[in-house]
This record gives C-alpha cells, sequence and structure tokens, in this order.
C-alpha cells in the first residue's frame, strides 16, 4: 500500500543521536508512512545504528541508501525524493525529533479540509532544542497567518519574507509530491547551507494551498557539531542559490515586492556567513589577506571578491529596506551597502 507520508532524512555521522529520530517516528500513532534515509558516507557507526533499530521490526516500511562519496545534505534529499513513494514529503535531519501524533494530524487534516485539489503544504510550529536536547529555545511567535484557514503559499511568504512574522524550518512542513514532481521541485546540491531554505522558497512560490497547524509538531535540535553550525568561504554560495530561489519566486508570483523582501533575506543569510568568517580569520589584518584566506578555502582564487561586489552591486541599488527589519539590521545593511571592506573592518575590530 502506499504510504500518506514519506520521511526523507540523510544522515551524516548521527550515531549518538539518530536513535532518537527513528524512535519519535516508531512511536507514531499512525503507521501509514514510509522512511526513506541516505547516508551520506559516515564514518562513525551511523549505517549500524539505523540497520540495528530498524531490521528487527516489521510496523513500518523503510529504505536505507548508501552515497559511495560525501555528497551534501542536497543531494542526499534529491535522491530521497526520487525514491518516497508517499503522498506527502517531509525532511528531517539525523538528529530531529517529530511529535508521534504528526502523521495522524495531517491524515485528519487532509480529511477536515477540503479544496479543489489536495493541500499542496502543510506548515505547523516546531521548538528549536539546545545542544544536550533538553532545554527549548525560544523563537519569535509565529503570528501573521491564521491557523486551520487555507491560504496561498504567496500568504505565507509575505507573512515570513515582508513582516517577518513566520518561520518555516526544513522539519516543520509536508509538501505534496505531486507538487514537487510537477514543478520539478528540488534541492540545490552545490549549497552545504541554505539549501532547505532555498527549496522552501521554491515550494511556496508553487503552492496554491497551504495550511498552518497550530501545533509542535517537530523539534530541531542545534548541535555544535552540525553543518549548519561550522562554517567555510563555500558558504558564501547560499547568497547565489537564494538569489536563484528569489527568481523562481518572481516568475511564479509575479509579485516585485515579494521579489525585493527575498532578495534582502538573502543579503542577511550571506552577511551572517560573512560575519562568522570574519571572526574565524580575525587574525587577517587586511582586507586582500582575509580574502585570501576565504580564497583559500573556497579553491578557487579571486571568486569570494567577485561574490562579495556582486551582493554589493545588487543592494547598492536598493533606496530602503522592503522588510521589516530591528535598528541594528537597518544599521548593517547600511554599512554593508557603503563599503564591505569598512564593514569587515568594524565587524573585525568588534570581535577582538
Amino acid at each position: 500500500m502506499k504510504p500518506f507520508v514519506s520521511f526523507i532524512i540523510p544522515t551524516y555521522n548521527v550515531a549518538g543521536y539518530v536513535e532518537k529520530t527513528i524512535e519519535s517516528l516508531l512511536k507514531q500513532t499512525s503507521k501509514n508512512f514510509e522512511v526513506v534515509l541516505i547516508d551520506d558516507n559516515s564514518t562513525d557507526d551511523t549505517v549500524h545504528v539505523v540497520e540495528q533499530i530498524l531490521t528487527n521490526q516489521n510496523e513500518i516500511q523503510w529504505t536505507l541508501l548508501r552515497n559511495s562519496a560525501n555528497s551534501g545534505p542536497g543531494a542526499s534529499r534529491n535522491l530521497g525524493i526520487e525514491q518516497a513513494r508517499g503522498d506527502y514529503l517531509i525532511f528531517l535531519d539525523g538528529d530531529d525529533r517529530v511529535e508521534s501524533t504528526l502523521v495522524e494530524r495531517l491524515e485528519s487534516a487532509k480529511r477536515d479540509f477540503k479544496v479543489e485539489k489536495d493541500i499542496d503544504v502543510f506548515v505547523w510550529k516546531y521548538v528549536e532544542l539546545s545542544a544536550d536536547g533538553t532545554q527549548n529555545i525560544p523563537r519569535s511567535p509565529f503570528t501573521g497567518v491564521v491557523p486551520n484557514v487555507v491560504t496561498s503559499g504567496t500568504k505565507i511568504l509575505q507573512a515570513m519574507l515582508i513582516e517577518r512574522c513566520f518561520h518555516i524550518w526544513t522539519t516543520s512542513f509536508a509538501v505534496n509530491r505531486k507538487l514537487v514532481s510537477e514543478k520539478r521541485l528540488r534541492f540545490p546540491e552545490e549549497c552545504r547551507k541554505g539549501e532547505d531554505l532555498t527549496f522552501i522558497l521554491q515550494v511556496l512560490a508553487n503552492a496554491r494551498y497551504v495550511l498552518f497547524l497550530d501545533s509542535v509538531l517537530s523539534y530541531y535540535l542545534q548541535r555544535k557539531t552540525s553543518i549548519s553550525r561550522t562554517f567555510s568561504a563555500k558558504d558564501l554560495q547560499v547568497y547565489n542559490c537564494l538569489i536563484q530561489a528569489c527568481g523562481a519566486l518572481l516568475n511564479a508570483t509575479d509579485d516585485n515586492k515579494l521579489f525585493g523582501a527575498c532578495e534582502e533575506f538573502a543579503f542577511y543569510r550571506f552577511l551572517n556567513y560573512f560575519e562568522a568568517l570574519t571572526v574565524k580569520w580575525k587574525d587577517a589584518w587586511n582586507w586582500s589577506t582575509f580574502v585570501s584566506k576565504l580564497d583559500s578555502e573556497f579553491g578557487i582564487g579571486g571568486e569570494v571578491e567577485k561574490l562579495i561586489n556582486s551582493v554589493h552591486h545588487r543592494i547598492s541599488r536598493r533606496k530602503k529596506l522592503i522588510s521589516k527589519r530591528c535598528l541594528s539590521e537597518r544599521v548593517k545593511f547600511a554599512l554593508f551597502k557603503l563599503s564591505p571592506r569598512f564593514y569587515w573592518f568594524l565587524y573585525r575590530l568588534k570581535s577582538l
């Protein structure tokens, strides 16, 4: 029987965490789902842990695929999409957890909310957990979207990008597999970070029917050693990935204001990594040395400064911000717009 949900889980060196992820799936009150795991050439016991847990159970359908080389989360998730058979796709990391009622809640919502076609996307609240998995990390409130009322992906994007009062993480949405297939939506494989946000933007830009469930149904673990917590010059490529998603968003919605807010979203993501790399290489006493260190990480000479100049050129055309930003964010925007080098100099002084 075709499952209602496919959980797609890329894993890489999560032997100490993946057991709790799988246990949260085995505890589901509805067993109408499958699990597709893609191990990205782990060097620890991740595969052994997964097989040990799942081999001896017969309640759920599961598949374990193994990459021959480390390909990154985007490539692994795309492989999972190709293998999935469920009506809806949910993407988890190997250290995430979900509520035991998640699948049951989605099945119930699909029955209760009838639209012209199937619901394209379900979204719900999530909680970030501290590294030890015990302490909830507060997030901004999930406002601006009326719960339990079918809305459009454009409305969700407005709340996310312009009003900045709503947030979706990889673990907190389910997308109709038909939509992914028909629109040929995939994760960008060239980005090791930000590929999830790029995918989310493209999904919402193409979603006609979205339903927000006003409940916490998934948990995201903030590990210090996770891929999202380590930094490399290659992470700056997130900007290009997000800008491509902004272009797809404009094509799908024809909304210039939303496109502008998306560009700003891409800029601030880029700036997060730029600041992190400034701290990482704070021993670089001048701009040339800093860029040289980034180039050595990036692997292609001259590409980093070319990217920085591209970001600067794009934001220099803006007279004011579209998205709602706090004073410190507006100041950062103005300083980087004035000069990326000057911004680097000030931020480096702050980090010393």
